[in-house]
């Protein structure tokens, strides 16, 4: 009888311990299939635009969000009111690759978005999402025109 109860002691602390080191040693969050959620996401922003869902797509972007363009960098609030301000259309998203860190998506893809009536040719893009709280945020988007 000792020998099965220092046995299954032994086996406890050793869960405990593996449990307990998984916790601590965890890398963060990743996702099961980093591409499709990472083309779902950039869809997801796009479509908003698209359908002026101004609030559900300023709900998506993280206090530090940060967007570089041709036109220089405009942070969390810049941007914002240029989603408000701005009418969106048609867009076209191909060439998706997607990277994973931990928290973290990384999407390049070739876009472009009708803007103002004007749909410029495709330009390589890039947004950046972290897992906060609960969900997905956008952190970074940069256009490489």
């Amino acid at each position: 009888m000792t020998a099965t109860c220092t046995n299954w002691a032994m086996f406890s602390l050793v869960a405990i311990i593996a449990l307990l080191g998984a916790a601590c040693g965890s890398s963060g969050y990743a996702a099961s299939d980093p591409q499709a959620l990472g083309e779902s996401l950039v869809v997801e922003y796009y479509e908003d635009l698209k359908t002026g869902r101004n609030e559900e797509l300023e709900s998506q972007l993280a206090e530090g969000f940060q967007s570089i363009t041709r036109n220089g960098a405009l942070v969390r609030s810049q941007v914002v009111e240029r989603i408000d301000e701005g009418t969106f259309g048609d867009y076209e998203l191909s060439d998706f690759q997607v990277t994973q860190a931990p928290d973290t998506l990384i999407v390049a893809y070739r876009g472009t978005i009708e803007s103002g009536g004007e749909t410029p040719p495709p330009t390589w893009r890039v947004n950046v999402f972290r897992f906060i709280g609960d969900r997905w945020l956008g952190v970074t988007f940069a256009d490489a025109s």
